[in-house]
């Protein structure tokens, strides 16, 4: 809830498309938490695992957007460019691929939906890790924010 209520009171006070370093870094914070928020909830409904992508990897299996990979680390490596890994690619380069559904599986575009798991995975790791600003998390910041929302309301249907 906390979360949401900080989306909320930011929406009116700041410009979160600002280019200066401080207001990357804010929107890093803002946008792992949110990650934060949908990583405890695939792990309570789909992966008893420690790692977001083991939830990612069983709610794409259960929606039938994967299959022939028995684990996250077999499906990151078929994705092109991969969405974690050491080292794994900036936002400035996953996230437009993911939000414009150039990112490809197994030489295939990837749907929408999984783009929206794949893209919390991906920012997940990188906002734990790496404290790098990036200037896509402000560009596309409203369109990260509707995708990682879409994601969290798919993983609690």
């Amino acid at each position: 809830m906390y979360i949401l209520f900080g989306l909320i009171k930011q929406e009116g006070s700041w410009n979160p498309g600002a280019s200066n370093d401080f207001a990357k870094m804010r929107n890093r914070s803002i946008l792992f938490d949110l990650c934060l928020v949908i990583d405890e909830v695939l792990r309570s409904k789909y992966s008893p695992a420690y790692y977001i992508s083991g939830g990612v990897y069983n709610v794409c299996r259960s929606k039938g957007w994967v299959s022939l990979d028995s684990d996250p680390r077999q499906v990151n490596a078929k994705l092109n460019p991969k969405v974690a890994g050491d080292p794994a690619p900036k936002p400035d380069i996953v996230v437009p691929a993911l939000l414009d559904l150039t990112l490809t599986y197994r030489g295939t575009p990837v749907a929408k939906e999984m783009s929206w798991f794949l893209l919390a995975w991906h920012l997940r790791n990188y906002a734990a890790h790496d404290l790098s600003p990036q200037a896509v998390l402000g560009q596309r910041y409203d369109e990260i924010i509707q995708a990682l929302m879409n994601a969290l309301f798919m993983a609690l249907d």
